[in-house]
C-alpha cells in the first residue's frame, strides 16, 4: 500500500514539474510553487483520511 502511494506522489510530482518548467515567469513560477505546496497538502490529508479509518 505504502509503496504504490510512493509511486503515485513520485508520478504527481514528475507532472508537476514538467508543468513548471513551461513557465519562464517568476510570477508563475510562484503561483506553481504554491499550488504544488497545496496539492501535496491535499494528498496528506487524504492518505491521513485513509488510514484513520
Amino acid at each position: 500500500m505504502e509503496t504504490f502511494l510512493i509511486k503515485c506522489l513520485e508520478k504527481m510530482w514528475i507532472l508537476i514539474k514538467a508543468k513548471g518548467n513551461q513557465f519562464n515567469n517568476t510570477h508563475k513560477r510562484f503561483y506553481l510553487n504554491f499550488h504544488k505546496i497545496k496539492i501535496l497538502l491535499i494528498f496528506i490529508h487524504l492518505i491521513r483520511k485513509y488510514f484513520d479509518n
